[in-house]
């Protein structure tokens, strides 16, 4: 048996993790005439990027102190990710569905989803304050913030916010926050 190379780990989590974007994409572009089962694989592709969630928490988890730790920043990526695949696959019903039960359930999905990416990414941030004084190393450990899909995720996570204040699903102070 071959030992697992846990410098490889988070590059299988984001292996797995694009698997289940691809789902997501899949089912988000099918024709008219292939949805009438929408509703049955969108609860399967909740179901895999929960048991991929579950797989990456326990990872984090398991980690005893004589093993290096995921690095900080990539704990950040995978957490976005999860969020981030909630809120594509659950904002197709905001703009298809008409109000009612699966609408409410996918807006709160979103809600929730939008609400931790913004949460995570500024705890993130929080962390840099002192980054003037930072080693050259660690400004680049620090680079990850940068991700490209880090500021879509954040648009659409304050755009889904500010849909819900203006559909009266959460208090407005909530959205300016």
């Amino acid at each position: 048996m071959i030992d697992n190379d846990n410098r490889l780990d988070l590059l299988r989590f984001l292996a797995k993790h694009a698997e289940i974007r691809g789902s997501i994409s899949e089912l988000r572009n099918k024709s008219v005439l292939d949805k009438r089962t929408e509703i049955d694989e969108t609860v399967v592709i909740g179901a895999e990027l929960t048991r991929w969630w579950n797989e990456v928490e326990d990872y984090l988890e398991s980690r005893s102190s004589g093993v290096p730790q995921m690095n900080r920043y990539h704990q950040v990526t995978l957490i976005v990710l999860r969020h981030e695949s909630i809120i594509a696959l659950n904002k197709h019903t905001l703009a298809t569905s008409k109000l009612n039960s699966i609408y409410d359930a996918a807006l709160q999905n979103c809600i929730s989803a939008s609400r931790s990416i913004v949460t995570t990414l500024h705890r993130a941030l929080e962390t840099n304050v002192g980054l003037q004084d930072s080693t050259p190393r660690e400004q680049m450990d620090h680079s990850g913030l940068l991700w490209p899909s880090f500021t879509w995720a954040v648009w659409m996570s304050m755009f889904l916010v500010i849909y819900a204040a203006n559909e009266c699903q959460i208090p407005q102070d909530a959205a300016i926050r």
